[in-house]
């Protein structure tokens, strides 16, 4: 019986360096998001998990296709999902394409090395400063792939000291105002 799916990147390598995978991933994940969901699913990729601000809102692109924002976000999650499970696991599912094993090795490493690190959360400075040192890469390097890498790590930034610190002053001076 014959494969009923292709292997992606095309480009064999003996090895990805952290630098050459961030330069082919957003191309690799659309490639592979295009076979499994669609024009979709490709709407969703470019308009909500490449970008890091001013985001495609969902309400947008499930009116562009006639369908809820609420079928965007659950294809949003499985987008990710997807990704978390064949990067760290080698679960295809129902994909009809395989990565190879040399490409999804930076981004495995990367993972061993932050759960290593055993620290839950990051601010978003401390994420470049690991992520800089780690795979010694510049901010230019990082581009569009950091936004979908940090999703499928299933990244949560940490709020920093002086932003909670306001965040909280402002909510204290809040209830007293009321109290008054």
């Amino acid at each position: 019986m014959e494969n009923d799916f292709f292997i992606i990147p095309a480009e064999r390598r003996r090895r990805w360096s952290p630098r050459d995978f961030l330069q082919a991933f957003p191309a690799v994940v659309e490639q592979a998001v295009l076979r499994r969901y669609g024009l979709k699913g490709i709407s969703i990729l470019r308009g909500r998990l490449f970008r890091k601000e001013r985001k495609v809102t969902l309400r947008e692109i499930g009116e562009q296709f006639g369908v809820s924002r609420e079928w965007i976000r659950f294809s949003e999650r499985q987008i990710l999902r997807m990704f978390a499970l064949i990067f760290f696991s080698d679960h295809y599912v129902t994909a009809k394409f395989r990565l190879t094993p040399e490409f999804v090795l930076p981004l495995r490493q990367l993972k061993a090395s932050l759960d290593a690190n055993k620290q839950e959360k990051f601010t978003v400075r401390d994420w470049k400063r690991y992520l800089k040192r780690t795979w010694r890469v510049t901010n230019r390097d990082l581009n569009v792939a950091e936004t979908l890498v940090l999703q499928i790590l299933d990244y949560r930034p940490r709020l920093s000291e002086t932003r909670h610190l306001r965040t909280t002053l402002k909510e204290n001076g809040k209830r007293l105002k009321r109290r008054c």
